[in-house]
């Protein structure tokens, strides 16, 4: 399975969009350091319909790699090249 993850997660509208782009034919993580920002993120894909699970974690921390499971590919999610990554990506699971 593909697993996309976006780190500081804020709203959720990105790896919410993310998951519609790809139809929820992958696992989606994000994580952010903000409680407010993780609740925000679970009520955004909940009101698009998506699988989201947000993780109220640091990924500086060694430990919080833990948290996610290993996968053979993997897509992360950064905001500064969001806009150039999602495109190239969309058929990286499979979904055409």
């Amino acid at each position: 399975p593909c697993v996309c993850i976006e780190v500081g997660c804020g709203s959720g509208i990105c790896i919410t969009y993310l998951a519609q782009i790809l139809d929820n034919n992958a696992v989606f993580f994000c994580t952010d350091i903000n409680p407010k920002a993780v609740e925000m993120t679970k009520a955004t894909a909940k009101r698009n319909n998506r699988a989201v699970e947000p993780v109220l974690c640091n990924l500086v921390n060694a430990e919080s790699i833990a948290c996610f499971p290993s996968m053979k590919h993997t897509i992360y999610l950064n905001k500064i090249l969001y806009l150039q990554c999602v495109t190239p990506y969309k058929n990286f699971c499979g979904k055409t």
